[in-house]
C-alpha cells in the first residue's frame, strides 16, 4: 500500500500536507483536507498521544521559528515527503527533530 507513494516529489500545489492527506485516505479511507486545515489553523478534532500508534499523523520540527513538517506513521515508519521526494524512514530519524507530536 506505501509503495505507491515512493515515487512522490514535491511540485507547485502538492506539499507535504498534500501528500499526507493522500496517503492517510488510502490508509484509513478517511479524508483528512477539512480536519486537517482546521488543525493547522489551530481548531483541532484530533487527538494528541503520547506515543505513535499506527496509523497517526507526525508533525515534527527543529524549532518554534522552523517549519513544521507532517508523515504518517504506519507500520512502525515514517512515510512523509521531504524535499528529495517521499521517504519511508523508520520512526527513529523523527525522534532525532527537537519537536514533534503525533495525532490521530
Amino acid at each position: 500500500m506505501i509503495e505507491q507513494f515512493l515515487d512522490r516529489e514535491p511540485k507547485q500545489g502538492y506539499v507535504c500536507n498534500e501528500f499526507v492527506i493522500e496517503a492517510w485516505q488510502a490508509v484509513t479511507g478517511e479524508d483528512l483536507k477539512q480536519r486537517l486545515e482546521d488543525h493547522l489553523n489551530g481548531n483541532t478534532s484530533f487527538e494528541q498521544l503520547s506515543e505513535p500508534i499506527s496509523p497517526c499523523l507526525v508533525l515534527f520540527s527543529n524549532s518554534a521559528r522552523s517549519p513544521t513538517h507532517i508523515g504518517l506513521f504506519y507500520d512502525c515508519k515514517v512515510l512523509h515527503l521531504a524535499a528529495s521526494g517521499a521517504q519511508y524512514v523508520p520512526l527513529e530519524m523523527i525522534l532525532g527533530f527537537k519537536n514533534r507530536e503525533f495525532y490521530r
